[in-house]
């Protein structure tokens, strides 16, 4: 008899914990701009223009290097070879640091029932929780250009914070790269 109930409560209880999970994780949607006159088809090799380093963005040169890493192998994964000064691509990359506010909340609910011939009772606990404060982002800018014409550009952002470990910036930023990256080179209509 415990056998039964405790199924259904089991799998209520892996149910809310993969919500929570879900719910706790910042998504951003990349966005994208690209010349749709470009033949991408035609490029083989791409060089990475050095990010100019500004006080008024906050760079970190160490990030971006990463970043650039993260790049050329993303790119190399495209069948473009990288070329430190002749390639046909110009890569330009570019991060900045924001803070947001959070003013969100999510809820949780816990419910209990019988199945079967027996009686049916219920129990169900709500609440909401704020989920206030500020939320620092990573921004990551990729430019591509060629002989100096912008022809693709992609934005996107992760969360970070200070107890982020170095593990875990590198995760964000292949993540984050891979989701800009996805969209190059960009589609032609109807593939």
């Amino acid at each position: 008899m415990k056998t039964t109930l405790l199924k259904p409560t089991l799998y209520s209880m892996a149910l809310l914990s993969a919500m929570l999970l879900s719910g706790c994780q910042s998504t951003s949607k990349p966005t994208i701009d690209f010349n749709s006159a470009t033949d991408f088809s035609q490029f083989s090799s791409f060089s990475i223009k050095p990010a100019i380093q500004s006080t008024e963005n906050n760079e970190n040169p160490i990030l971006t290097a990463k970043i650039e890493k993260v790049v050329k192998q993303q790119l190399a994964l495209k069948s473009l070879n990288y070329q430190q000064d002749t390639g046909q691509l110009t890569v330009s990359i570019s991060t900045k640091f924001s803070e947001e506010s959070n003013d969100s909340s999510f809820s949780i609910g816990l419910g209990s029932s019988s199945y079967g011939r027996n009686l049916s009772t219920g129990v169900s606990v709500g609440t909401s929780i704020p989920l206030n404060g500020d939320l620092t982002f990573t921004h990551i800018v990729i430019d591509i250009s060629d002989n100096n014409m912008p022809i693709w550009h992609g934005r996107d952002k992760y969360e970070t914070s200070a107890e982020q470990s170095p593990a875990q910036e590198q995760q964000a930023i292949e993540l984050t790269v891979g989701r800009l990256l996805e969209h190059f080179p960009p589609q032609a209509k109807g593939q």
